[in-house]
């Protein structure tokens, strides 16, 4: 996983993945996201039963910095 590679080099890497694309941000951005409560929160012995609290936050930020017009940030589905 190399998360903190310049943009250049992760589409230079023989594993880079095309759909992946969306999630390429600057670190300032990943420093912001996971500093917000969603991500803090996930330390808390509660946290699956209210990690929808904490979404509106998540989505809000994500809107602030561009990246929701995509899916890659949305949740996966439920299984069926």
């Amino acid at each position: 996983m190399n998360l903190f590679r310049s943009e250049e080099n992760v589409r230079a890497w023989q594993g880079f993945q095309p759909d992946t694309e969306e999630a390429l941000m600057p670190l300032a951005d990943y420093a912001r996201l996971w500093g917000i409560e969603n991500y803090r929160a996930r330390l808390w012995d509660d946290y699956i039963g209210r990690m929808g609290e904490f979404q509106g936050e998540r989505w809000e930020l994500l809107e602030r910095m561009g990246r929701r017009n995509t899916s890659f940030w949305d949740p996966p589905a439920p299984a069926a």
